[in-house]
């Protein structure tokens, strides 16, 4: 994993390449570089921060030849010896970057669809004079990009460095924060920083003549509808995976929660007799803690685990520590804890499987058995329904009452499947919303991402959690929280083996009444029976008093009258609401107005 970072100018600033550099050595503590090539249009700067897992003597970067072609990565490619084979490039070489350079200068970029992992890059073809700006199928690596009068181009892992730098203008239109708020997230389509853009999940950047063509080379769609269920079973191609992703020169282990995801992939690891570390982190507060799950699957596997206890005492400090370095807003409050567990497994290891994307893929999620249940359940009463659900006698616990979540299910039962998804992945009430203008503004995203063309709702829900709940929440947090330290995570259900297997059977098949991830299920029932029957009980985050004594008080101290935070505000004095709804709303106006306050981000309508 590393930090990029670039630019065009057009007079050389050593100096600024090295502070943008040094900006983002968090991603990458164990070498940086940068070189500077004169090109037609000025001078290009590049730079890198590398953390090394493979390559450890050949990949150095910037990897630059004698015709002045030059590469900066970040990421983790798999399959290589495949990829040796299918481009003709013999060599013995164990880095990926030597790899994808060898691939960039002989082909077409498009040619990086052949590419199985996680990845952004920079890339300069000298005999073109263009510059590639290219990202992984889903967006697990980021990269962002912006021009102005001082450069042609710039582009880095993460606008921080941009902004503290004061390299482009810090400004955020209000309708850029309704959406973050909406979307819990920024998705792919929308600006954090105005003039500041994503390159999407699977799209190329060409930068030539200073102007920019955009090209898609992946789509979900060349993912479905394969054969792939007729020729490998799940356990088969899990395990090729596993054993694949498990490949580094630096030692590679697990974060083990305890769940159903995690579970799975440390009973592969153990069948095939590797030795690996586990991690997890564990609560006080027994409706918080997992940790006897982890505890009782690595018993049964015989996988050394180790502990880390958040102690809520510590909200503050870490949660501040966050505020100081986070590179971009995290409206989901389990960031968190998720920061704090990459802080203290970082000690201990450079790299990680984790099980993100196994929700999407799967159907994991709550939402795909309320949606499912939904289409037995009269429209006439589901008002009765969420009438009872708002009464205290379902307010059972701190952790997401069963009252929160009938009061989700049937809250926006008029809507169209799709615009209810959204809404309930906000996790927000209906009552004081412009749902008109809400409403409109899902359509219209609708529009812009792929779908099936069939009303097959929930093949539909699963494409929309992929390009949406996956990166607005899932990649993005999981991303930041580790790379902040240091730290490497391989998720291991969205790599392209796994993806097409998923994506070529029924969402259906892992669907009922009762339970969701039938099939990773089944699979784990024959290691441990209990886990395999267990409830998905998510990376939920114990704030203690934070909410009261920080959290609402920051916001109506240093934010009191801006209309958009107002309007949300006003729905946090529902005396009925749970606990666990309040700190989740409360977080998520917190991350956007904390971060901007931090950065001295302006708002503008």
């Amino acid at each position: 994993m590393c930090g990029i970072v670039g630019f065009i100018s057009d007079n050389q600033n050593e100096e600024l390449i090295k502070k943008l550099v040094s900006d983002l050595e968090h991603r990458g503590p164990d070498e940086s570089g940068y070189e500077i090539i004169k090109t037609d249009n000025g001078y290009l700067h590049l730079g890198s921060s590398r953390l090394s897992i493979t390559g450890l003597l050949d990949g150095k970067m910037p990897m630059r030849d004698s015709d002045k072609n030059c590469l900066i990565y970040n990421g983790e490619l798999y399959e290589i010896d495949k990829l040796k084979s299918k481009f003709n490039f013999s060599t013995k070489t164990k880095s990926d970057t030597k790899v994808l350079f060898e691939i960039l200068k002989r082909n077409d970029p498009t040619a990086i669809s052949e590419l199985n992992g996680m990845f952004a890059f920079s890339f300069f073809n000298s005999h073109k004079n263009e510059l590639v700006l290219g990202r992984d199928k889903l967006g697990i690596k980021p990269i962002y990009y912006s021009q102005n009068k001082r450069f042609s181009i710039i582009f880095s892992s993460e606008i921080k460095p941009l902004i503290s730098n004061n390299l482009i203008e810090k400004t955020i239109n209000s309708s850029a924060i309704e959406s973050y708020i909406l979307f819990s997230g920024f998705n792919s389509k929308e600006q954090i920083i105005n003039n500041v853009h994503a390159v999407e999940p699977g799209e190329l950047i060409i930068f030539k003549d200073n102007k920019i063509k955009k090209t898609k080379y992946f789509s979900l769609k060349d993912f479905q509808d394969l054969d792939i269920e007729n020729q490998n079973n799940l356990s088969t191609v899990l395990r090729e995976v596993v054993n694949d992703q498990l490949i580094a020169e630096v030692p590679v282990n697990i974060l083990l929660s305890g769940g159903i995801d995690s579970s799975l992939i440390a009973s592969v690891i153990n069948s095939e007799e590797t030795t690996v570390n586990a991690f997890n982190l564990s609560y006080k507060d027994q409706e918080y803690d997992e940790s006897s799950k982890a505890k009782l699957i690595a018993s049964e596997l015989g996988i050394n685990l180790k502990i880390f206890e958040f102690d809520v005492k510590k909200n503050n400090e870490i949660i501040d520590e966050i505020f100081e370095k986070l590179p971009e807003p995290i409206s989901d409050p389990s960031i968190v804890p998720t920061y704090y567990l990459s802080k203290m497994v970082s000690a201990h290891t450079k790299a990680v499987l984790v099980g993100d994307g196994a929700d999407e893929l799967f159907s994991g999620y709550e939402w795909y058995r309320g949606m499912y249940i939904s289409q037995y359940i009269p429209k006439l009463i589901e008002p009765a329904i969420n009438k009872i659900s708002k009464s205290k006698l379902l307010n059972n616990g701190n952790y997401l009452p069963l009252a929160d979540k009938v009061q989700l299910f049937t809250e926006y039962s008029d809507m169209p499947y799709d615009e209810k998804l959204l809404f309930w992945q906000s996790f927000s009430d209906r009552a004081g919303k412009n749902l008109s203008k809400e409403r409109s503004v899902l359509q219209d995203y609708l529009k812009t991402i792929e779908l099936k063309s069939s009303k097959d709702t929930f093949e539909n829900i699963r494409l929309i959690d992929l390009q949406t709940y996956l990166y607005t929440n899932i990649l993005k947090k999981g991303d930041i929280s580790s790379m902040l330290n240091g730290l490497e995570i391989r998720p291991i259900f969205l790599d392209d083996r796994i993806m097409k297997y998923a994506l070529s059977n029924k969402v259906i098949k892992n669907i009922n009444i009762l339970s969701t991830k039938t099939e990773l299920r089944k699979l784990l029932y024959s290691f441990s029976k209990e886990i395999s029957k267990m409830k998905k009980h998510g990376f939920a985050h114990d704030f203690g008093n934070w909410t009261e004594t920080e959290g609402m008080p920051f916001l109506t101290k240093n934010f009191n009258g801006e209309k958009i935070l107002d309007s949300n505000l006003q729905q946090l004095k529902n005396k009925s609401m749970s606990k666990y709804k309040k700190e989740r709303s409360v977080w998520k106006l917190y991350s956007i107005y904390k971060w901007l306050y931090e950065n001295n981000v302006t708002i503008v309508d």
